[in-house]
């Protein structure tokens, strides 16, 4: 084998059949009879691809040189993981301030196989690889004939353009011609700037999102990357090209509108700008259980022993579930969810129904898998901590410590005071803030619930009694079950008299007289009766605990103020 190696390498007009190539086509996704949707696959000799590996290997410090950070595809320490966490961190910074973001998600058409031969070798000298090992590939990719094979029958075909699916140098040929497109774009004042650098694009092999603060800048900087594309062989998808923004904006290519979605599908992970993992993790149990079920008959066989179940369960079907679980919201419900999808498998590969009542402890015992939300966690720490210690400056690390030189939007406190201050006052800091010298002095001091005016204005308060919220919560059961928790001012008793009143002395015949006859005598006493006085006018007062604040809200005008005239009237001044 190695003289046959040394024969190709000294001797480049003369090559063997050994280098000749067969392309099988492997259909993707959508329609069948269309032929874009099938991707060629190369099947190459053992003797090919030990020669491209060679030479791979000896290009490949080279090239990784040459690549920003921004490329993290067939990349040394770098993964999805890493761009999924950057746009995720990227879009929680532009929400928490408010800041503009557009978002283009760039598909190229057949990618690997438009690639223009002929500038490539431009692109290796440019990036400094070894001008041999340029003539070696040279002399590979003119010589060697491709067939098709389609059933029984092959055809030859001479390609002139493209690298080959499945050789192991392709990759590193492709993201070098890539970067040399970007090296040909004027982006220096475009995208976000994070800690004084510009963050216009993030790349995975073929899989590009441009980034801009504005829609007329994504509008130019799709442009100029179809442009200068164009000139190497590559060209954009008008129809899965996406954009995604916080506004609605029309962004058009070659003439053509791309359409503008609220989530997409990036790197096997569906992102969004509202960042709700919910979807995200329901997909992910969908994936675990398409793995589940393409070993259905394995899992659940009785004569399958449990330790190659589990050795199946942990390599295959956990990973298919917790893909991007580093990047993952975790809460109680989603957690869950995992949990229970977890549990489900288990009974399948146990052989146990839920009405065989077996305890969840009982079935861990006995499958012994990993635990699917233990893993999510590991899989966090696990990252925060490869991204504190890695020695490359990633996207992904930076944007963590981003804080962008903006003041963040005022919050619910600030923006509505007067409802806050009534419903939130203590998680605000209503109640400690206390007025400067020179201000407007405070509202007045809130009189006691009396005994006439106390109600509950929560139809739930007797629950809420019941699961101790009195104690807990005294402040927010004062001022909404104040009747339920006895937190109602009492007056103080009022002493009785032990002394009886006078006697008074009637006249028993006049009684009943009174009482037989329809003409009614006037009843004599021997003391005179009191005046009778009239009835004093009702105290202009409070009847909520709240009604200076409410004042302070400024309640007592607009559509409350029958409400505030009825219930608040001293605070408002309506007496």
């Amino acid at each position: 084998m190695q003289t046959l190696i040394e024969q190709f390498c000294y001797q480049r007009d003369k090559h063997s059949t050994t280098f000749l190539l067969y392309f099988i086509l492997l259909h993707k996704k959508g329609d069948p009879s269309q032929l874009k949707n099938y991707r060629p696959i190369s099947l190459l000799s053992v003797l090919y691809k030990l020669l491209t590996k060679v030479i791979s290997k000896r290009v490949e410090r080279v090239l990784d040189a040459e690549q920003p950070r921004e490329q993290a595809g067939f990349r040394k320490n770098y993964s999805t993981i890493d761009h999924l966490h950057a746009i995720n961190e990227l879009i929680e910074r532009c929400s928490e301030y408010r800041m503009p973001l557009y978002i283009a998600f760039i598909d190229y058409e057949k990618a690997f196989d438009t690639v223009e031969t002929n500038s490539l070798w431009n692109v290796l000298q440019e990036q400094g690889v070894q001008s041999q090992l340029i003539t070696l590939l040279r002399g590979i990719y003119a010589s060697a004939q491709s067939m098709f094979k389609v059933g029984e029958t092959t055809i030859p075909v001479k390609i002139c353009r493209g690298v080959r699916q499945g050789d192991t140098i392709s990759p590193k040929l492709f993201i070098a011609t890539l970067e040399h497109v970007f090296r040909k774009l004027s982006w220096n004042d475009f995208g976000l700037a994070v800690n004084g650098n510009f963050l216009t694009n993030l790349r995975f092999a073929d899989d590009v999102v441009l980034l801009a603060k504005s829609a007329e800048e994504l509008q130019t900087m799709i442009d100029e990357l179809d442009e200068h594309s164009l000139r190497c062989g590559l060209k954009i998808s008008t129809a899965k090209t996406k954009i995604m923004a916080t506004a609605g904006t029309a962004i058009s290519l070659r003439g053509t509108q791309l359409e503008c979605v609220e989530s997409f599908l990036y790197l096997g992970q569906r992102i969004s700008l509202n960042r709700d993992f919910s979807e995200e993790i329901a997909r992910r149990i969908r994936a675990g259980w398409s793995c589940f079920h393409r070993y259905e008959k394995f899992m659940s066989s009785r004569t399958v022993e449990m330790k190659y179940k589990r050795a199946l369960f942990n390599m295959c079907i956990l990973p298919a579930m917790l893909y991007g679980a580093e990047t993952w919201v975790l809460t109680k419900t989603t957690e869950r969810k995992l949990a229970c999808a977890q549990r489900r498998m288990e009974r399948f590969m146990v052989g146990v129904r839920l009405l065989d009542k077996k305890t969840n402890a009982w079935l861990r015992g006995v499958t012994k898998v990993k635990d699917a939300v233990s893993s999510a966690r590991e899989r966090k720490w696990a990252y925060g901590w490869e991204l504190a210690m890695s020695t490359n400056v990633k996207w992904s690390r930076e944007l963590v410590e981003w804080r962008p030189p903006l003041t963040r939007p005022a919050g619910w406190c600030e923006r509505n005071p007067g409802w806050m201050r009534i419903h939130c006052p203590i998680p605000c800091g209503f109640c400690e803030k206390k007025p400067a010298t020179g201000t407007t002095p405070p509202p007045p001091t809130i009189p006691p619930i009396s005994p006439n005016d106390c109600e509950d204005l929560r139809v739930d308060c007797l629950v809420l009694v019941s699961q101790r919220y009195c104690k807990m919560s005294q402040n927010f059961m004062k001022t909404y079950c104040a009747k339920s928790c006895g937190f109602c001012f009492k007056p103080p008793p009022v002493e009785v008299s032990t002394t009886l009143p006078p006697t008074l002395v009637t006249n028993q015949p006049l009684i009943t007289m009174w009482r037989t006859s329809t003409s009614l005598p006037a009843l004599t006493t021997s003391t005179a009766s009191p005046a009778v006085t009239p009835p004093t006018p009702h105290p202009c007062k409070d009847r909520k605990h709240f009604c200076a604040h409410w004042k302070t809200a400024g309640f007592c005008e607009g559509i409350f103020m029958n409400y505030m005239k009825k219930n608040c009237a001293a605070s408002c001044g309506m007496c």
